[in-house]
């Protein structure tokens, strides 16, 4: 019986050894690298803002530091307008609730008025200094949450300010084999995730004023709260209007029966309008996701990565559909390379 021999050579063993100190690189700093591929899709997205403004004749640079100024407004007025009126909704709320059993819903948001997002940081660091949890654990997740923040920002504006930063990164970062396969599933994801993004935030935006006006006129509690709820969750489909709209009907049911009965009446008119108006005209040239994979696709991502999952995980199974289909167009013979 003949002896096999298996020589490996020292060439080999070092690739195996560069292969796992990349591999356990990639696995401590896996938030870092999701943080790198959130400022990836964010330029790709403002890169039609971009390009739009280059065209009319401004600068590159003058168009990225206008694009990203106003997006910094636009952040600074939520947090001086709408995070106030939100924990206000909040709190009344959850003084609502605690009259029927209810109590401690929003702990975080128990404070009485807060007139400003400065009173809201004041009173936030005196419970923060005064309470009896982990106040260090919490520091540390605020400060790493900042940092990555700062961080995505940072590096979408770099790329955002050479023509084709992406793809000089996407370049810059896989091997020559590789370049032309990484660029043209690229290009493909691109185009479905900015035509998703666009006609998202107009959905979410049609929604929430809809369903401002409505509970307005109904004079529901918490309008402004139950509507923001209903923007947002627009990016979950079939599920999200469904919570956003039982998230109204409980509030209106806190009034009366009759007004319950009214509010989950409109919320169905919505649902219906969105269905068969809104989504047609906004989704016309979508991801092209099956519902339930995006809300498997959001549900995976918040539990592994929390709201940063969340904001990667449909640029992720857009990509990870596009290289199924780039993969499947093969040639057999391509295949087995």
């Amino acid at each position: 019986m003949e002896k096999k021999v298996f020589e490996i050579s020292w060439s080999s063993l070092w690739k195996i050894f560069i292969f796992l100190i990349v591999g356990v690189v990639f696995y401590l700093s896996w938030k870092i690298l999701l943080a790198l591929f959130l400022a990836v899709v964010l330029s790709s997205g403002l890169d039609f803002f971009i390009d739009f403004l280059e065209k009319r004749g401004l600068p590159r640079i003058l168009a990225v530091i206008l694009v990203f100024v106003l997006a910094g407004l636009i952040v600074a007025v939520i947090l001086y307008t709408v995070i106030p009126l939100v924990i206000i909704d909040l709190n009344n709320l959850s003084k609502n609730l605690s009259k029927y059993g209810f109590k401690n819903i929003f702990p975080l948001f128990n404070f009485k008025s807060s007139s400003s997002i400065i009173d809201f940081i004041n009173k936030l660091s005196y419970q923060f200094w005064s309470g009896e949890g982990n106040n260090l654990q919490l520091l540390t997740d605020l400060l790493g949450g900042a940092t990555l923040t700062l961080f995505v920002i940072i590096s979408s504006f770099y790329l955002c300010l050479t023509k084709n930063g992406v793809e000089k990164f996407i370049q810059a970062v896989f091997p020559a084999n590789y370049e032309t396969t990484a660029l043209r599933i690229y290009e493909r994801s691109k185009l479905k995730i900015s035509r998703w993004f666009r006609a998202q935030i107009l959905l979410s935006i049609t929604i929430f004023i809809m369903v401002f006006i409505a509970l307005t006129i109904l004079n529901v509690k918490h309008a402004f709260l139950l509507s923001l709820l209903a923007g947002l969750l627009e990016i979950v489909p079939y599920v999200g209007p469904i919570i956003a709209g039982a998230s109204a009907t409980i509030s209106a049911l806190t009034t009366s029966f009759s007004l319950a009965l009214i509010t989950l009446i409109v919320f169905v008119l919505i649902q219906q309008t969105e269905n068969h108006i809104l989504v047609p005209l906004f989704m016309k040239k979508s991801i092209e996701l099956h519902p339930v994979i995006v809300i498997g696709t959001l549900l995976i991502g918040g539990h592994l990565a929390g709201v940063l999952g969340i904001l990667v995980s449909l640029p992720i199974a857009v990509i990870i559909q596009e290289i199924i289909e780039e993969y499947i167009s093969r040639p057999k013979s391509a295949k087995l390379i």
